[in-house]
Parts: structure tokens; sequence; C-alpha cells
């Protein structure tokens, strides 16, 4: 059965997660899509790791990669806008409006207070033209003031307001996670060794030459020669057990008096299915009979 790891689990979900990335391409929705996938993966990895402290460090190792999810530096693209709006200014007097207007009013002031002191009487062409001229050009500067006002101001343009959208790239965010995920099961695999190591120590007794992986295999081929006949079982047997008896382990079969030493299968007749294998007073490991 092939190893399980968490790369490998990863990359069944290789193209769902690529998918929901080239769907939505900013970081906000990146982010998303990742927890859900390292949250997946917790889970799966949970259920089919066999050795509960090699899955718990996966675990507390998904935790602490969910929370530094590598986003940083995935950014390929920018979408950048520039939207401008103009604005009317205010309708002020300009100073050509001022001026016109001011020679306008002095202009026809001037001719109301003529017509005042003279009583309103003009004699002659000449003095109606005299009355006339400021007059007309008084009208004509009052005019001119009202068009330079009336005139509308030109708008004037507010600074752009610049809207920036940042767009990631899905394949360097999958590479950069795949390299995480690598490194994630370096340590596991060199915990597992360590913890392997470990449970053979603790299955070791003291004063044993033979490591619990040893003594396994031992065990198992002991059960091997039991199950065959003729003279090469025999012959291996007695080799494995002198081997054993010289490492200070001791190769017993069933008999009434070593009943406490063995597990029991129920069959027609009553022998010994794998020898109990036993160092000192202290069983190192059961054996396997018919009863």
């Amino acid at each position: 059965m092939e190893e399980v790891t968490l790369l490998s689990l990863m990359e069944a979900d290789k193209d769902m997660l690529l998918g929901s990335l080239r769907a939505d391409r900013s970081p906000a929705a990146a982010q998303t899509a990742l927890e859900k996938a390292i949250d997946r993966l917790a889970l799966r990895y949970a259920e089919q790791c066999p050795d509960r402290e090699v899955a718990d460090a996966a675990q507390l190792t998904l935790r602490t990669l969910r929370g530094a999810l590598p986003l940083t530096g995935t950014v390929s693209e920018v979408k950048r806008w520039e939207m401008t709006a103009g604005h009317a200014a205010p309708r002020k007097w300009t100073p050509a409006a001022l001026g016109l207007l001011t020679v306008g009013a002095v202009l026809i002031l001037a001719v109301m207070l003529g017509l005042l002191i003279t009583g309103g009487r003009l004699s002659g062409a000449l003095a109606f033209l005299e009355a006339l001229l400021p007059a007309a050009l008084g009208a004509a500067a009052l005019f001119f003031a009202g068009v330079k006002y009336s005139q509308p101001p030109k708008a004037k343009a507010d600074a752009p307001a610049v809207r920036e959208e940042f767009l990631i790239d899905p394949d360097k965010v999958w590479h950069d996670l795949r390299g995480m995920l690598l490194m994630a099961d370096d340590a596991l695999g060199r915990l597992k060794v360590q913890a392997q190591s470990r449970r053979e120590a603790a299955a070791t007794p003291a004063g044993c030459s033979l490591d619990g992986r040893t003594l396994e295999l031992f065990a198992n081929l002991l059960e091997n020669a039991c199950a065959l006949d003729g003279p090469e079982a025999r012959e291996m047997s007695e080799s494995i057990r002198f081997y054993l008896h010289g490492a200070g382990v001791d190769a017993i079969d069933y008999a009434p008096d070593t009943a406490a030493l063995f597990e029991f299968l129920p069959a027609p007749a009553s022998g010994t299915l794998r020898p109990a294998l036993v160092m000192g007073d202290k069983v190192v490991k059961k054996g396997l009979a018919a009863k």
C-alpha cells in the first residue's frame, strides 16, 4: 500500500483548487479557496494516517500553514482605473466685466446729471448728440458687462480617483503551496522514523540484543515453519530457535503448563501455531496455539 502524504492528497484535489483560483483571482478569494483546501486535506490525512502521533503532528503543521498561506509575492497583475470628473466654478465678476459695468454706470449717471442740471432742455443737434453719445456708450458698456458675467465659467477638473485591483497568479500559488507541503512531508517522515524507533525500543526487553522488528520477523518465520511439514521446515525452525537462544530469547511450544504464554484459536486438535518468545521470566511475544 502506497504511503499517504500531504502532497499526494493535495495533488488529488489540484484541478479543483486551480479551478477555484482561476475563477476569482482576487487575493481574498484565493485565501478562502486555500483555507477550504487545507481544511479538506487535514480531514483526509487524519482519516488515512494510521500513526496517531504523526497524524496529530500533521494537524498542527496544517494549522500553522493555514495561518500563513502563500499569497505574498503571488500577485502577477495589477489593474488600474483613473476616473476624472469636473465641477462648475461659481460665477464671479471678472475685472473686465467690472470695468465695463463701472464705465457704463458712470456714463449713464453723467447723462442723467447733465439732464438734471439743464432741466432736460437740450438746444440744437450738437447738444443732443453730446448727450446721446455718452448715454449710448454707457448702455453699451452695461450690455457687455452683462454678457461677460453671464458667460458660463470653465469647469474645473477634480483630481483623478484611482482604483487598483490586484490579481494573483494561480500557478504561482500552487507552486508555493506544493513546496510547503513537500517540506511538511519531509518533517513528518522523520517523525515517523523516530516514532517507530521508540516503539521498537519499548518492545525490546532489557538485555536483549534484538530489536522489536527483528523479534517480530523471527516470530513470523517460526509461524510459517509450524504451518509447513517436512525436514526443511524443521531445520528452519531449529536454526531460528538456536539463533534466538543465543540472543537470550527462548521459543516455547504449547503445553498445558505453558498455556499462559499463548493466545488460542479453536481447532479440532491442539498444537503450536507459533511459539511464544520468552526472555527469562518475561514474555517478549505471546505464542499462538490451537485448542
